[in-house]
């Protein structure tokens, strides 16, 4: 299925469930994005997409560090994969870029933005870095990109934010202005979780986030735009309480390129 296939299904499935008015204004915000998965003799590598392993670095670019504390490199992606799929939710940058995060947050506090870093990489130039030590190498682990598109998801914080803006049609409009996550939930909830295209992998690029118990540092209603989705399911490392650790830019910087602004947001720790 090709991108606007997909978006056309999504489509369907929105105004099949919530009518046509709410419907189309839930699909206007399907955004693209990749399920990551483990590479198998099924399901290929795509590029130079991985969990841990060495970083991608061009000749010269320093490991980062924090206060003398090199970060871990937890995921590369590959953009020249999946730059044509993304669209305008990557950044501008092709080649690779290397996802840094420090392993011992503990000693900052976790919306330090220091704590974290996303480094781009031309392949043509970069070599591959082991992290200095006594930094540990977590495992390098092949991933597969499988594109899909999101709406945000009727079950989590991050959304309700978005139903407000919302205009029901007549019909609904008392059900809706009552409890707008509820209806939401109640008329899309299981659509949503049987979607054909919907991201389904514990690590996701892109798109829209599942979200659970985050404090919200991301705002979806200021244009911060979801860049990675790292679980405790797969790699060498576990987040606290099984969590998840989630990449996110805010939408200017992404349009110029900006990776200096990118933030961690830990979500169910």
């Amino acid at each position: 299925m090709d991108l606007e296939s997909a978006l056309a299904a999504s489509r369907m499935l929105c105004v099949e469930h919530l009518g046509e008015r709410l419907g189309r204004q839930l699909a206007e915000l399907a955004r693209p994005g990749f399920g990551l998965r483990p590479a198998t003799a099924g399901c290929a590598a795509t590029g130079r997409c991985r969990l841990g392993g060495p970083a991608l670095l061009e000749p010269g670019v320093a490991w980062p560090e924090v206060d003398g504390l090199p970060l871990s490199l937890f995921a590369v992606l590959d953009m020249d994969e999946l730059a044509s799929w993304a669209g305008d939710q990557a950044p501008v940058q092709a080649g690779v870029l290397n996802f840094f995060y420090l392993d011992l947050p503990h000693r900052f506090e976790l919306s330090d933005r220091r704590i974290c870093t996303v480094v781009p990489a031309d392949p043509t130039r970069a070599l591959e870095v082991a992290p200095p030590k006594p930094l540990t190498q977590f495992e390098a682990v092949s991933l597969h990109a499988r594109g899909g598109v999101s709406v945000p998801s009727p079950y989590t914080e991050y959304s309700r934010l978005i139903w407000t803006r919302f205009e029901p049609d007549d019909q609904v409009r008392e059900e809706f202005e009552c409890d707008p996550s509820g209806f939401m939930t109640e008329r899309f909830g299981e659509a949503w979780l049987q979607d054909p295209g919907r991201l389904r992998a514990d690590a996701q690029a892109f798109g829209w986030p599942l979200m659970e118990t985050s404090p919200l540092k991301a705002r979806p209603e200021d244009g911060d735009r979801h860049l990675l989705t790292l679980s405790s399911n797969h790699g060498s490392w576990s987040f606290p309480n099984g969590g998840s650790l989630m990449f996110f830019i805010p939408e200017r910087a992404l349009r110029e390129g900006d990776l200096s602004q990118v933030f961690t947001e830990p979500d169910a720790w």
